[in-house]
């Protein structure tokens, strides 16, 4: 049985690493990218379109748009994992900067990705409507955690590009992929690699997701780790990529596909 890769957009290098590893390992059938519409077994790279006749969905699009939503995100997360106060309350937000002294994050699109849409509001005077508030941290460290079912697929880290770095320029307050890269985390650093399994874990359950790659800050105030981004379309390198077809393949399982096999073989008469 085929599996089609379905993206939210057409040409995403990262989905198109993920078909070549795919086609190495997976024994039922082939791997359908251009055309995911004639596979029954979708796997969902970030659309929140439906696809009839799909027999297996890892990442419905009914789930996958709380995860497009930054509204609907916090929303799903809220009081199961730590995220930051947030509200769609103009007059709430604009009381946080002014009686609080709180610097926000202002997301005038809350569908945005790449950093767009993201204002920093710092005073009175930058404050303007928006969609969407979270109050900003400063942050010691960002990280990035790909999960799929059971399987932590890669932890990661965010850096300032090493071109940058070398000419002396400092961090941003908006680590947007302009500047800034994600790197593997050291498999040293296990206090920070459990820490971030646990909430991984937690927020795949929350969204009710298959698999999603989580950005995580850690507050450089009180070393809190905050969920602020849950993705269902993300980067993945070639080694990436290929941990990532092993996860896919154990998370369909054999002994489900094969009921699905099966299934299918005696509804055709076969």
């Amino acid at each position: 049985m085929n599996i089609g890769i379905q993206q939210y957009r057409r040409g995403s290098r990262s989905a198109r690493l993920l078909q070549v590893e795919l086609e190495k390992i997976y024994p039922f059938g082939r791997v359908l990218r251009a055309k995911p519409d004639k596979a029954r077994i979708k796997i969902n790279w970030g659309s929140s379109r439906v696809i009839p006749n799909t027999l297996i969905y890892l990442n419905h699009p009914q789930k996958v748009k709380y995860a497009i939503d930054k509204r609907l995100t916090f929303e799903k997360l809220n009081g199961k994992v730590p995220v930051p106060p947030f509200t769609t309350d103009e007059e709430e937000a604009y009381n946080w900067v002014t009686e609080n002294e709180w610097k926000l994050v202002a997301r005038l699109k809350p569908n945005g990705a790449h950093g767009e849409g993201i204002k920093i509001i710092r005073s009175v005077d930058e404050f303007e409507e928006a969609p969407l508030y979270t109050r900003f941290f400063p942050r010691k460290k960002e990280y990035r955690v790909i999960i799929c079912g059971n399987h932590i697929v890669a932890y990661m880290r965010k850096i300032l590009k090493p071109e940058l770095r070398e000419r002396g320029e400092g961090h941003s307050e908006i680590r947007n992929s302009d500047r800034y890269v994600f790197v593997n985390l050291k498999p040293e650093a296990v206090q920070t690699r459990g820490a971030l399994k646990e909430i991984a874990f937690a927020t795949k359950e929350a969204m009710e997701l298959d698999f999603c790659a989580i950005d995580v800050i850690k507050n450089l105030q009180n070393g809190q780790f905050y969920v602020l981004e849950v993705n269902t379309a993300f980067g993945l390198g070639e080694n990436n990529a290929r941990k990532m077809a092993r996860a896919i393949v154990s998370l369909l399982g054999e002994t489900k596909l094969k009921r699905v096999l099966e299934t299918t073989k005696l509804n055709s008469g076969g």
